[in-house]
């Protein structure tokens, strides 16, 4: 819709209303890593993962909250007990938890981190070179 993944992913299929080329990437992502590797494999990394979502939000919340986001995001509705202590804690304990990894399951989720990062700056990118001609 907004460009943020390829256009043959978003693409959507007239007959059924889905993403079908999408989803059948992710289909068969998701057999090859259940073939590939072990269930408790699997499932460090799916933990891994939300662990630095929870670091990723925790971090964003101490960065927004800054002084220097007040005039661009105004005042806050939502009042933090302790202020920037529990999102710090938070990423304490977020970086705690992550020393637990196997060297595997860190290389792996590395590899997944580096590859949704390089879609990311190739769309961004893309958008700019379209921003770029849509001004000329």
């Amino acid at each position: 819709e907004k460009g943020d993944i390829p256009s043959v992913l978003a693409r959507v299929d007239d007959k059924r209303g889905t993403p079908s080329v999408a989803l059948s990437v992710c289909t068969l992502t998701i057999i090859a890593l259940c073939v590939s590797g072990s269930y408790l494999f699997l499932a460090a990394m799916g933990g891994a993962t939300r662990v630095l979502v929870y670091l990723i939000t925790a971090a964003a919340t101490l960065k927004l909250r800054s002084p220097k986001y007040k005039d661009l995001l105004g005042p806050s509705n939502i009042n933090m007990t302790g202020g920037p202590l529990l999102p710090s804690m938070v990423i304490a304990l977020c970086l705690f938890l992550l020393t637990g990894l196997s060297l595997s399951s860190f290389f792996a989720v590395a590899v997944a981190l580096m590859t949704g990062g390089l879609f990311y700056l190739f769309n961004v990118q893309k958008q700019s070179r379209s921003h770029e001609k849509s001004l000329s």
